[in-house]
C-alpha cells in the first residue's frame, strides 16, 4: 500500500497527522465524526476523522479496547 494523500477543497495536499499520546487522542475524540479501526499483528491503528483532517494513533490491543469504549461517534472496523 502506498501513502494516503488527501486533496483539500482549496487544492492543498494534506497528510494524516500521527498522534503520539493517549491524552491527545482523548482531546480530539469529541470532535470526531468517525473512528476507523485497523487491526494488525501486535498493533491497532485508530483513525479519527475530523472535519478538516484525519488523525492516526497506534497502540496495543488492550489500550485500543479501552479507548473504543469512550468513542461516541461511528466506529468502522477494517
Amino acid at each position: 500500500m502506498g501513502n494516503i494523500i488527501l486533496l483539500l477543497k482549496n487544492g492543498e495536499l494534506s497528510m494524516p497527522a500521527e498522534i503520539k499520546s493517549k491524552e491527545e487522542f482523548l482531546k480530539l475524540l469529541p470532535s470526531a465524526k468517525e473512528c476507523r479501526v485497523v487491526r494488525r499483528k501486535g498493533v491497532v491503528k485508530l483513525k479519527l476523522r475530523l472535519s478538516r483532517r484525519l488523525y492516526t494513533y497506534k497502540t496495543n490491543e488492550k489500550e485500543a479496547e479501552e479507548l473504543l469504549k469512550l468513542v461516541k461517534c461511528k466506529i468502522v472496523e477494517f
